[in-house]
């Protein structure tokens, strides 16, 4: 998860909720990964902090299955999605512009499922 602002932690509530264990999620915000004993933490960003020794989205994304973007633009590369899971899913839902073009999604993965928060783009 690619955001921790309101739309990050709904979405990730509603993903636990819907049986997703919190060990399986790994959230990042703009100071990288949430991770338990970081400085900075909020009750509602603690709940989902992990234990994992990574720190930043690109080391959080070897070998995952689904990326769930809601932060910003450009913020997931090429190269990171090529470190993700054969066939990952990929939901890039920045405004205007996503986490990753879906050009680069493709090039990089090409049976990617991809989507994005516009619908002027391939989704």
């Amino acid at each position: 998860m690619s955001g921790a602002g309101a739309a990050g932690l709904a979405t990730i509530n509603l993903l636990h909720k819907y049986g997703i264990q919190k060990k399986n999620i790994v959230m990042c915000d703009i100071n990288g990964v949430v991770y338990k004993g970081r400085r900075w933490m909020n009750i509602w960003l603690s709940e989902f902090a992990t234990d994992r020794p990574v720190r930043t989205l690109d080391e959080a994304i070897v070998g995952a299955d689904v990326f769930i973007g809601v932060s910003v633009a450009n913020v997931l590369k090429e190269e990171s999605v090529k470190k993700m899971a054969p066939s990952p899913i990929i939901f890039a839902m920045a405004n205007p512009d996503p986490e990753i073009a879906p050009e680069a999604a493709r090039r990089a993965c090409p049976n990617a499922i991809i989507a994005t928060g516009r619908s002027d783009l391939p989704n």
